[in-house]
This record gives structure tokens, C-alpha cells and sequence, in this order.
């Protein structure tokens, strides 16, 4: 993903900023597949909710990145 993204940027309307936020998706994801197992032999319970975050952290990410590519349009207007 990160070679895509640094690719990428400049065509396809693809920003500096929409690269941040796909790299911000592929860690979040890696992170949270990452701790699940971690988790699993002493915290089996936690170990299954803890994919929940994907979606929290889905959230919070989309909330600041895209404010970011609305501002980032806004003054290129």
C-alpha cells in the first residue's frame, strides 16, 4: 500500500492527504490483526472484542481525514 500510494499521488485525484488516510486504513487493520493474537492466550475474551476497534478507529479516522480533504479542496477553490 505505501508503494501505491506514493505512486499515486498527484494523479487520479489522489492527494497527499488521501494517501495518508488509505495508509492510516492498512495500519489500522494490521494493527488490530496483530493484537488479536497477542491477546488470545491470556485475555481470550478481550482477544475477540478487541476487533470491535477496527470499527472505532474506522470512525475517528474517517472523521479527521476527510474534514482534511474538505479543507485541503476548499483552498485549492
Amino acid at each position: 500500500m505505501l508503494y501505491i500510494s506514493k505512486k499515486e499521488i498527484g494523479f487520479n485525484g489522489m492527494t497527499e492527504t488521501v494517501g495518508k488516510w488509505l495508509k492510516f486504513r492498512s495500519a489500522k487493520a494490521f494493527l488490530v490483526w496483530t493484537l488479536a493474537p497477542i491477546l488470545a492466550p491470556c485475555l481470550p475474551l478481550k482477544a475477540c472484542i478487541v476487533f470491535v476497534l477496527i470499527f472505532i478507529i474506522q470512525v475517528i479516522g474517517n472523521r479527521y481525514y476527510k474534514k482534511k480533504i474538505r479543507d485541503e479542496m476548499v483552498l485549492e477553490s
